[in-house]
């Protein structure tokens, strides 16, 4: 079920969504981050929201489960689309100077209010699971911005669509929010620190290398899971 772009809360939604069809795992691996500062930490949302919104909901209403219902409208009261249609209708009523746009909160002030989302999403896969018997681990994942820079990697802080963005911000958030942690995610945003070759495409995604290096640090977080599971199995 792995998406690009995903936020933690589509990632529960998800998870939802398999289980009411019965597709229910042994585990289940969150692997989040970075795309939680790009939603969460932009503004004060007050409540979760979600990126790439058709796709989401195309494929949730997909479904023959009628009982997906209540999550299309879960999630639509969280889409980040329509809070930001929501916003502009109310905009012509408001002062300029009253609208929070994107990087005008500082990360001492959007940190917490980005990792407090974060942990309810965490807490509500850890419910599911409980109430399912199944197995959850989350990982905060290393990037562009955990990572020491190499002169190798140069060429990834000009990569269109991402050199733009506030590099200063993204540094205090990812790296603040590895303080903030929620018990139980394990943090692997140190995974790639000691490697000397280059394993960042752009700042978020790894290449071949860098992808088995963290799937490494993955595998053997997990492996007494997988085995305990196995054991259980036979």
């Amino acid at each position: 079920y792995g998406e690009s772009a995903h936020l933690i809360w589509q990632e529960v939604q998800t998870l939802e969504a398999a289980l009411l069809t019965g597709d229910k795992p042994d585990l289940a691996i969150f692997y989040d981050g970075v795309n939680e500062p790009a939603r969460h930490g932009d503004s004060f949302s007050i409540s979760p929201t979600h990126s790439r919104v058709e796709i989401f909901e195309n494929r949730l209403e997909a479904s023959e489960t009628s009982s997906l219902s209540v999550l299309i409208s879960n999630y639509k009261s969280r889409s980040l689309a329509i809070r930001f249609v929501r916003a502009l209708r109310g905009r012509a009523s408001r002062q300029t100077d009253d609208v929070v746009l994107v990087k005008q909160v500082g990360a001492e002030e959007a940190l917490p209010n980005m990792m407090a989302i974060y942990g309810e999403g965490v807490n509500l896969s850890l419910d599911i699971a409980d109430r399912h018997n199944f197995e959850v681990v989350h990982f905060w994942q290393p990037s562009i911005y955990t990572k020491p820079d190499l002169r190798s990697e140069v060429a990834v802080w000009t990569v269109p669509g991402y050199r733009e963005l506030d590099r200063q911000w993204y540094d205090a958030m990812m790296n603040g929010a590895r303080e903030q942690l929620p018990p139980g995610v394990i943090d692997i945003a140190d995974v790639l620190d000691d490697v000397t070759e280059p394993v960042m495409i752009d700042h978020v995604h790894t290449n071949e290398l860098g992808a088995r290096i963290v799937a490494e640090r993955i595998f053997a977080e997990i492996e007494p899971t997988l085995t305990q599971l196995a054991s259980e199995a036979d």
